[in-house]
């Protein structure tokens, strides 16, 4: 079983809640946040990852990396508590080391079953007239 990241901090979450914050350790380094109004919040956008990087509350002494989409304001770089941005981050690219799942190839038939189901309906209609 993995090992879960550890909590950074506590971020206000958008309903209002105290929110924890963890980051990933894939390509991009982003925050993801959980609590109990809202659950487990993955996005990886930009205004959400500059919202939880600005103004979450970062456990003292926990090294933090900042997303690669995240604008570092110096002000919030204070001994050590914030690292160097994760470089470039591309969702399309598959992370080295990772296996990419295979997309299931479609059948030429797939139709087949919603048109059977179709028809019978259509026969079942003319039937009981």
């Amino acid at each position: 079983m993995k090992e879960q990241n550890p909590i950074l901090g506590h971020w206000t979450c958008p309903q209002g809640g105290k929110a924890e914050v963890y980051q990933t350790k894939k390509a991009g380094r982003h925050f993801y946040t959980r609590c109990a109004c809202c659950g487990l919040m993955q996005g990886t956008g930009a205004a959400l990852q500059q919202s939880i990087f600005d103004n979450a509350e970062f456990i003292a002494g926990i090294s933090v990396v900042a997303p690669s989409n995240v604008v570092m304001d110096r002000s919030r770089v204070v001994e050590g508590e914030i690292a160097k941005p994760a470089l470039d981050f591309d969702p399309s690219e598959p992370v080295q080391g990772e296996e990419v799942e295979a997309a299931p190839e479609k059948s030429k038939f797939n139709y087949l079953v919603p048109l059977g189901a179709f028809l019978a309906a259509g026969a079942a209609a003319l039937w009981m007239h």
